[in-house]
């Protein structure tokens, strides 16, 4: 259906979606620590995902791990198989940065940042 817009059409979709974050972090007046880790760490996924999958290869964009035994950090290509089963790891980057950004506020934090 996009053909040769995939891309674009999903980086421009990904850009609307970092940019929604911070404009709910602005708006709620969230602390420094939400950008850098909602806000900072999407980003970085997303980026991560734009450059690993293969839109060329079915089995980029959303195989299981079962092809590669003990994936290594250096074999993009065995990480690119999980690329989209990982959004749900996103979730998480999402909701470490909110929980950090209450602790903050509540000023209950268990350890000092260092930052």
């Amino acid at each position: 259906m996009l053909g040769d817009f995939v891309r674009p059409f999903t980086f421009s979709c990904s850009v609307l979606f970092v940019a929604t974050l911070a404009y709910a972090g602005i708006v709620n007046e969230q602390t420094p620590y939400y950008f850098y880790f909602t806000v900072g760490g999407t980003a970085l996924h997303i980026i991560w995902q734009y450059i690993t999958v293969d839109l060329d290869d079915p089995d980029s964009c959303g195989r299981e791990l079962s092809s590669c035994s003990i994936p290594s950090p250096f074999s993009l290509t065995c990480l690119s198989t999980v690329n989209f089963n990982r959004n749900g790891h996103m979730g998480w980057v999402t909701w470490a940065g909110l929980m950090i950004d209450y602790l903050v506020k509540i000023d209950k934090m268990p350890f000092a940042l260092p930052f």
